[in-house]
């Protein structure tokens, strides 16, 4: 049983490296193996479906998700030093992640950027019903107006995605900019999970180009 669960162990942890860039693999290799280690405790805590182990279920899920968190913005950051130049929207997620996840402004251009506010519409298929909904918020409103001037390679949380409720949608997102001395709206759309689904709107899972938005007719 307990060389059954090394080889378990030792083929989950060869799979995570794969999921991973190699520099997120070489700096976070002890938190990926911690992962590794509670994810098949868990599972094997889970197969025992005893009422009884609920606090101890609900401990090793919150330790799961906070080594998730790590990995998943680690993985997104190193990511991000590969896309092309441009704005993005990014959001992290990696399995077992906690659901709240936050939803970053990314400057990769190579000037300074200011964010002043955004607005999301966002739709799902309800059975033969479309269900939708609408936010909006802005850098004074959100408080962080004093963190709204961006340098290049420099990141803002600008907005949180809930996967529960959030990934279920698929979203447009409106960002409004100062750029060069001019205000100007950019557009995104999000595809479902924050777009790690499949069939995924985007190239780069998790990661969005803002374009500028066409204008209003």
């Amino acid at each position: 049983m307990i060389r059954q669960i090394e080889e378990l162990i030792h083929a989950t942890t060869t799979r995570r490296h794969a999921d991973f860039p190699a520099s997120v693999v070489e700096a976070h290799q002890r938190t990926i193996e911690r992962h590794t280690h509670l994810d098949v405790a868990y599972s094997a805590l889970e197969s025992l479906r005893t009422s009884e182990e609920d606090d101890l279920r609900s401990e090793l899920r919150a330790r799961l998700a906070e080594l998730a968190d790590v990995l998943a913005l680690a993985d997104l950051e190193a990511r991000l030093q590969q896309v092309g130049e441009g704005i993005y929207l990014a959001i992290p997620y990696m399995y077992t992640c906690s659901d709240k996840q936050p939803v970053y402004l990314v400057n990769r251009t190579a000037e300074e950027v200011i964010y002043i506010g955004r607005r999301l519409h966002a739709f799902a298929s309800d059975g033969d019903d479309i269900v939708d909904y609408n936010a909006a918020g802005s850098a004074f409103a959100d408080g962080i107006a004093a963190s709204a001037t961006l340098s290049p390679g420099e990141k803002l949380a600008v907005d949180e995605y809930s996967m529960g409720f959030d990934g279920d949608f698929i979203g447009t997102h409106r960002i409004r900019m100062m750029i060069r001395g001019e205000q100007v709206e950019l557009r995104t759309r999000v595809g479902r999970l924050g777009g790690y689904s499949g069939g995924s709107l985007s190239d780069t899972p998790g990661i969005h180009l803002l374009e500028v938005a066409a204008p209003a007719t």
